[in-house]
């Protein structure tokens, strides 16, 4: 067993993973029970020793150790198309909404290099995984969120056709948060509906319950939601 393996194993909280089972029904790898601070804390401690290097070259048994290897490629300081070779080789290893939401958000390198990130995202997004599709999203929505994008990722949007929950909520947050950003661009995709009915009123629902739309916009919107 690796060592990174054994620190989690010694991290191990019973009622904490009858908790994570029921947030995360999506893995269909055991969950341990170890909480996200320690397991990045796991991960800071990996990268400064070294020993994460031998860890993400093995095959994974459990939840959390997904979890860490995607927090770890986060951390690591090497050149840009490394770490993207690294985060790729991950991708099809990628099975449920937290470790993919979570190792998209570390990823701060994306936001450094966002040209050939986004040409990397329109790859993604084709893929018949849900979760890199997924992970298409999530990056968009951490890092593309910006007037400059929204068109081209609204047409993105349309090649997206997915009868997976995660996928759909992931596209449906995003859309909102342009709806809130850059409202008169995005409303558009909307008057004239692009995206199946889930999407296109979770999107309308989460972008209403936003403090940042005026009462008139949020009421506009909630005319444009899909009835039947």
């Amino acid at each position: 067993m690796n060592i990174l393996t054994e620190k989690l194993k010694e991290n191990t909280d019973p009622v904490y993973r009858e908790f994570s089972k029921k947030l995360i029904p999506d893995t269909a790898y055991e969950i341990m029970g170890v909480r996200t601070p320690l397991i990045k804390k796991i991960a800071k401690s990996a990268v400064l020793d070294g020993t994460y290097k031998t860890f993400i070259n093995e095959k994974h048994f459990y939840y959390e150790e997904f979890m860490l290897h995607g927090l770890i490629l986060g951390l690591l300081k090497e050149n840009f198309n490394e770490i993207t070779d690294l985060f790729e080789q991950f991708l099809p290893m990628i099975d449920n909404w937290a470790v993919c939401d979570s190792t998209v958000a570390g990823m701060k390198i994306f936001s450094k290099n966002k040209h050939e990130i986004f040409n990397k995202i329109k790859i993604w997004l084709s893929s018949d995984r849900p979760y890199t599709v997924r992970v298409g999203i999530v990056s968009l929505l951490d890092f593309f969120t910006t007037p400059e994008y929204t068109h081209e990722i609204l047409t993105l949007l349309d090649g997206v056709c997915s009868d997976n929950y995660y996928v759909n909520m992931a596209a449906s947050w995003l859309l909102s948060v342009l709806l809130i950003k850059d409202y008169s661009v995005a409303v558009q995709a909307f008057v004239k509906p692009r995206y199946n009915k889930f999407i296109h009123n979770k999107a309308l629902q989460k972008a209403t319950e936003s403090f940042r739309l005026t009462e008139d916009k949020k009421s506009y919107l909630k005319s444009l939601k899909i009835k039947n």
